[in-house]
């Protein structure tokens, strides 16, 4: 049955959307300064293994799944004046394979967990009765705040840096801020229940 367009507009208007801008990431011990310079994040993609497996006949190859892979995770962020939020992955490389003996420490003893949140707005008009309006005892007009809820939440569990992104300087960009960006892998995914998302359960 073809689709309208008011639907789509009502399910806008009742479920709502997402905003690529409202997001933080905690990482390991949640530092603030690296939430807050956190300034962009890929949420991580699952991609199934699979192997062809040859039906009978003139049927197609269907692809059975065997396993699965997780797609690399980057954060970029804005560097704070004394670099300290650079060293701190510098030395978590560190951690991992010391840069002066070449030792390579074990995975659970380096890895982090890293939380990354998108918030849900959610838009309401209170009423006000504040004298705002220049009018003695007239109340003022509506005022809108918003507040957020978790809309969606992934756990990146036991992740690593693999790398640190090169930072290019140059005298010509007189204003530019200095950004640089980490990968990470990482070994398991905890996706986060909704349980307003039942209508998509499997």
């Amino acid at each position: 049955m073809p689709f309208k367009v008011t639907d789509i507009i009502e399910s806008i208007k009742s479920k709502g959307v997402l905003k690529t801008s409202k997001f933080d990431v905690i990482i390991g011990e949640g530092d603030p300064d690296l939430t807050l310079r956190c300034i962009s994040a890929s949420l991580p993609g699952i991609n199934l293994t699979t192997s062809d497996f040859k039906l009978y006949g003139g049927m197609p190859t269907l692809k059975i799944p065997t396993g699965r892979n997780y797609n690399d995770v980057r954060l970029t962020f804005l560097m704070q004046a004394d670099g300290s939020d650079r060293y701190y992955f510098e030395n978590w490389m560190n951690r991992i394979t010391n840069f002066t003996t070449n030792t390579v420490d074990y995975y659970d003893s380096v890895a982090k967990d890293i939380f990354v949140t998108v918030y849900d707005e959610v838009v309401s008009v209170p009423v006000t009765t504040a004298v705002s309006s220049g009018f003695a005892g007239q109340p003022g007009p509506p005022t809108i705040s918003t507040t957020a809820s978790t809309g969606y939440q992934v756990a990146i569990l036991g992740a690593i840096p693999t790398n640190i992104d090169e930072i290019d300087l140059s005298w010509a960009d007189n204003d530019r801020l200095v950004e640089y960006t980490v990968t990470l892998s990482y070994e398991q995914l905890q996706l986060t229940s909704n349980p307003k998302s039942d209508n998509f359960m499997v």
